[in-house]
């Protein structure tokens, strides 16, 4: 995988910790992909385990998986 690719992936796992959700639309602002290589980065990241899809359609947007809830920032920093 890309240098730049694992950073995006790396930055939509932050931003869902700190924010608790994301749409498409927002990750592709954050990444500057389209729509469909969001999709592909999504479901990467739900395949690990990282993230979920709630909702459908215009209302769809992707929470952190427990797994990714678990190793947030503030929880590695000793951060309450």
């Amino acid at each position: 995988m890309p240098l730049e690719d694992e950073a995006v992936r790396l930055r939509v796992r932050t931003v869902l910790a700190e924010h608790g959700r994301l749409t498409n639309a927002e990750i592709r602002r954050l990444s500057g992909y389209s729509r469909m290589e969001v999709l592909r980065l999504v479901r990467s990241l739900r395949e690990e385990g990282l993230l979920e899809l709630e909702g459908r359609g215009r209302g769809a947007h992707y929470r952190p998986a427990l797994k990714l809830t678990a190793r947030s920032p503030k929880d590695r920093k000793g951060g309450k």
